[in-house]
């Protein structure tokens, strides 16, 4: 609903979850490389598609009657995944769970016992995920920015507290300017749409 370039027009996006521990089948049918890095053969991706088509099958069968005709395209995501792209243990897709003990522990924490090093991942918030990470990551360099340069820190903050325009922070003096040349490479959803209608790519 709110990135229209993921999906066809008239169509949607939909994201089913599961348990998933990265031990499942000799870690997922890979096998170890070098340097401990995890090898994704056929067998890889062929258990990926059969824990799909299981899942798919069960959400058809209960709450989605026909769910798998409407799939023009789906990705899926293991253990293994979140691994290569985080490196996090085990291929964890969060970090510390919500909730009142952890929330009691302060286990979300940006500082450490290391003098100018601090948290900036997932693992410094409760909960995880992308959105996390990417809150985390904010306020980590909001963190630095305060020390080693003030006036960025105030345009920064200003403008994640809704007080100052993003025009204000990219005029601001106290940051590098940037010539926004950064291009982002189209959504599968966007290359279909190309595919029909070359005119629009």
């Amino acid at each position: 609903m709110r990135d229209k370039s993921l999906a066809p027009e008239g169509q949607g996006t939909l994201t089913l979850y599961m348990p998933a521990f990265m031990n499942y089948q000799q870690e997922w049918r890979t096998e170890k490389g070098a340097h401990g890095f995890r090898m994704r053969g056929e067998a890889y991706h062929q258990l990926k598609k059969e824990v799909a088509e299981v899942i798919i099958g069960r959400v058809e069968e209960k709450i989605a009657p026909g769910l798998r005709s409407h799939i023009l395209f789906y990705e899926v995501a293991t253990p293994v995944t979140h691994w290569r792209y985080t490196g996090n243990k085990n291929g964890t897709m969060m970090g510390a769970r919500p909730g009142r003990r952890n929330m009691k522990n302060r286990i979300a924490h940006y500082q450490t016992p290391v003098k100018n090093l601090i948290l900036g991942g997932h693992w410094a918030e409760l909960g995880g995920g992308v959105p996390i990470a990417a809150k985390a990551g904010a306020n980590a360099s909001l963190l630095i920015l305060k020390k080693e340069n003030r006036d960025a820190f105030l345009s920064l903050a200003g403008y994640m507290d809704n007080k100052i325009s993003l025009e204000s922070v990219l005029q601001s003096k106290s940051l590098k300017s940037y010539d926004n040349g950064w291009v982002q490479p189209l959504t599968p959803a966007e290359k279909l749409r190309a595919r029909k209608d070359p005119a629009q790519a």
